[in-house]
């Protein structure tokens, strides 16, 4: 974990923030978020189709 949020923070994409010996980890812009929300409903959307896909496979057994 600790890799992939120095990759964050080495691109601009989090600002870490110390209290005592734990660190918080922030996202620097909302955009990043609308950004990661919008993937994670197309994701969930072709999650849901595949699902209906396979129910049909199955029912015809």
């Amino acid at each position: 974990v600790s890799k992939h949020l120095a990759v964050l923070k080495s691109a601009g994409l989090v600002t870490p923030r110390q209290e005592g010996t734990s660190v918080y980890y922030k996202l620097r812009t909302p955009c990043v978020k609308k950004f990661l929300d919008c993937i994670d409903r197309v994701l969930k959307e072709n999650l849901r189709a595949t699902n209906e896909e396979m129910s049909g496979v199955i029912d015809c057994g």
